[in-house]
């Protein structure tokens, strides 16, 4: 049978897969093309992204390049203030020089013209017997190794301030051998830094200028600080062997004995009679103090606790203290030997005796004046004065206070008005109050770290109360540094103790001890900050004791009972009447001045020649040839030209001490005089380096802008500038411009 193909058949099945393979490639191009369209999508989210971070990266580049920039200029800045700094430092250092220079080349002069003087005197008696010209000869010989001694004295004294110009403080350097230690390298600045080589003679070499304060009238506070074990009690006390407490010309003797010595040594060379010691002796123990030379019935020294309490008069007293007469040195070390047997010690792994109270050792000194007399004198040749000043009120605000007591008493009603009749002379009775001192020698217990010491029950406690008493300490000296309204001194009893040492009048000298080794890192950190934080506080100058006179005005029409005041230190005498943010107003109360006027064109040089010749007239040159003690402030009036081109005057002046206010001595410069300066009420500003006539002007501007702001009025010209310190102190120095309060 034949077969038969169907052609129709065939094409149209490959037409038909030949369709299905089309609609394959079309799916796959299909989903081609949607792959493509996604990987585009996802291409263009990718450059969107890239876009932005390069762009974020941009900007923070950009930041961190601003920053950069703002570092180098905030830094350029720093760099170039502290250049200018350093060299406005080396122009003051040079114009300090140049004034030693000159008082160097004065002094070569002054000797040069005796050397012939010498000479002259030696020709003109070439024919008198032999026996004078070799007399003349010798003392010729004489004089001139004395000028040799004189020279060789000012060539050392001028490479000791070449030295001062290169290290102007002590300072303290710590450094930790460790390398993870946080600590680093530490720099401490202190007045005098003593190492371990120096004797306890050189140590007391700086305190004893403090002695003499004493018997000036001066309150003296010498206290010494650190860690236990650093050495504190061998400072103050010295050695404690019997050998050490009973020979007082040892070498290991400490700041106490040394000062007793001193002490008795000066009041020797006193009038017999005129002054007396007394002595306390208290410890701090557990928070509570101790009298430690109360006795008991049977006349054996126990520690009897004892309470503290604030007078009246914002002092800090004991009442019921134990005070013991001494007459010498000797008997001093005697009672110290004696109540250091009662201290509390006890042994720690850090030192085998440790102290654990604050041991405080008290002298009074009472001063019997033998110059009572000669004032009571003066002030009977003032008594015209002080029968004005009852009618006019224009003494001191002491004076005011006192008089403003009795009018509001029942035997001055305030109805009743001056008597302006003529009144008799008043008749001055006299009567004088002792001066008493006080020098305060503290041993203060060391700080310690309980873990290190291992004390553990009694002795843990009495350790707390040591460190909560130092804490106390540090922060009382923390709020007298940020001037703080109110200040922690009874948050221990050891500070309400030494409230009048440490923020009262009183001179106040801290010794830090400190350990050299490695273990005692941190402990002494923390007695080198307490001692950087101590040098912060800035006290008020202390205030000198002087003999109070009073003096009692009986009259048949005015009955005033005034204590009147002399200023007897060597500062002029003035009241402070209030102060606004950056200054204070004062007024200076009428007394003589000696003073020199200088004209020029620019302030400093006529202020140099102004102070020459005062140093001049205080150093002898005047009709008495007496010298005259040093005062201040400096003062230098300021009155300026009548135009740029025109020479300004410039008058210096000194207050002349109270013991010449009577009776100046007459200069023998022409060009020097005695002014008798009116009471000047005036506005000061205070600032510190060295004064000039740039420093000085920007300043004045400073004040004249708050006074404006205040509302204050004022004259802006004259003005006066004021120093209080020698050309040789370096830091801490202390300047004023002043501007005269206009007459309401």
């Amino acid at each position: 049978m034949p077969l038969f193909i169907n052609r129709d058949q065939i094409f149209a099945h490959q037409v038909h897969l030949l369709e299905h393979k089309l609609r394959s490639k079309e799916e796959r191009i299909l989903e081609l093309e949607t792959e493509n369209t996604l990987l585009q999508l996802r291409l263009a989210e990718c450059l969107g992204k890239l876009r932005h971070e390069r762009k974020v990266e941009l900007q923070v580049q950009r930041q961190n390049h601003q920053q950069k920039r703002k570092v180098q200029i905030s830094t350029h800045a720093g760099l170039s203030k502290l250049l200018s700094e350093v060299q406005i430092l080396k122009q003051d250092l040079k114009k300090v020089f140049a004034i030693y220079v000159g008082f160097a080349k004065e002094l070569e002069d002054h000797s040069n013209q005796l050397l012939t003087y010498v000479a002259t005197a030696t020709k003109s008696i070439q024919g008198p017997q032999n026996n004078d010209l070799q007399k003349l000869r010798a003392e010729v010989t004489a004089l001139e190794c004395h000028l040799q001694q004189e020279k060789e004295r000012c060539r050392e004294e001028r490479v000791r301030r070449r030295l001062l110009h290169n290290t102007l403080v002590d300072s303290v350097t710590v450094n930790s051998t460790k390398s993870s230690s946080p600590v680093g390298n530490k720099i401490f600045e202190f007045e005098r830094v003593h190492g371990p080589e120096d004797s306890q003679e050189t140590v007391f070499e700086e305190v004893k200028p403090l002695l003499t304060s004493l018997l000036d009238g001066f309150n003296v506070c010498i206290m010494a600080y650190g860690q236990t074990g650093s050495g504190k009690t061998h400072t103050m006390i010295g050695s404690q062997s019997e050998e050490a407490t009973t020979d007082v010309q040892d070498c290991h003797q400490g700041i106490i004995p040394k000062a007793a010595d001193e002490l008795f040594r000066m009041i020797s060379e006193k009038p017999v009679d005129s002054h007396t010691v007394e002595m306390s002796v208290m410890e701090v123990y557990n928070n509570e103090v101790l009298d430690l030379l109360a006795r008991d019935e049977d006349g054996a020294t126990v520690g009897v606790k004892r309470e503290v309490i604030t007078t009246s008069t914002g002092i800090s007293e004991v009442p019921c203290l134990t005070y013991e007469l001494v007459r010498s040195s000797a008997e001093v070390m005697q009672l110290i030997s004696a109540v250091l047997k009662l201290r509390s010690h006890s042994p720690t792994l850090v030192h085998m005796d440790s102290s654990r109270s604050h041991f405080i050792v008290t002298l009074t000194v009472t001063s019997k004046s033998s110059d009572a007399l000669a004032i009571a004198r003066r002030l009977q040749n003032a008594r015209q004065d002080v029968q004005r000043v009852s009618q006019k009120e224009w003494w001191s605000p002491r004076c005011r206070r006192a008089a403003s007591s009795h009018s509001s008493s029942p035997a001055s009603s305030p109805s009743h008005s001056p008597c302006h009749s003529p009144c008799p002379s008043p008749r001055p009775s006299i009567t004088q109050t002792p001066l008493k001192t006080k020098l305060q020698l503290v041993d203060l217990a060391g700080s310690e770290c309980v873990g290190m010491s291992g004390v553990t029950g009694a002795a843990l406690w009495e350790s707390s109360c040591i460190n909560r008493s130092l804490s106390a300490l540090s922060d009382v000296l923390g709020a007298l540094a940020e001037r703080r309204p109110h200040v922690p001194y009874r948050n221990s009893k050891l500070t309400h103790l030494l409230q009048d040492a440490i923020g009262g009048d009183s001179k106040l000298l801290i010794m830090l001890c400190v350990s050299p080794t490695q273990r005692f890192l941190t402990e002494s950190l923390q007695s080198l900050g307490f001692g950087a934080r101590a040098r912060q506080v800035q006290r008020e100058p202390p205030r000198r004791k002087n003999m109070t006179l009073k003096i009692k005005f009986k009259s048949t029409c005015l009955k005033p009972s005034v204590k009147f005041f002399f200023p007897l230190d060597s500062k002029a005498p003035n009241s402070q009447l209030s102060r606004g943010d950056d200054y204070e107003v004062r007024t200076y109360h009428a007394t003589n001045w000696v003073s020199t006027a200088v004209t020029g064109m620019e302030q400093d040089p006529a202020f140099n020649t102004g102070f020459r010749r005062l140093f001049k007239y205080i150093q002898g040159t005047n009709e008495k040839k007496c010298k005259v003690e040093m005062t201040t402030p400096v003062s230098c009036l300021v009155e300026p030209g009548a135009g740029p081109a025109c020479e300004s005057t410039f008058t210096v002046s000194f207050f002349i001490p109270e013991e010449h206010q009577a009776d100046p001595p007459k200069p023998t410069d022409p060009d020097v005089f005695i002014e008798n300066r009116r009471e000047l009420t005036v506005f000061v500003r205070t600032y510190g380096g060295f004064a000039n006539s740039e420093n000085s002007r920007e300043e004045l501007l400073k004040l004249i802008e708050s006074l404006k702001r205040d509302g204050m009025k004022f004259k802006e010209a004259p003005f006066y500038r004021a120093g209080y310190d020698s050309p040789f102190k370096l830091t801490n120095r202390r300047n004023e411009v002043w501007i005269i309060q206009e007459d309401e």
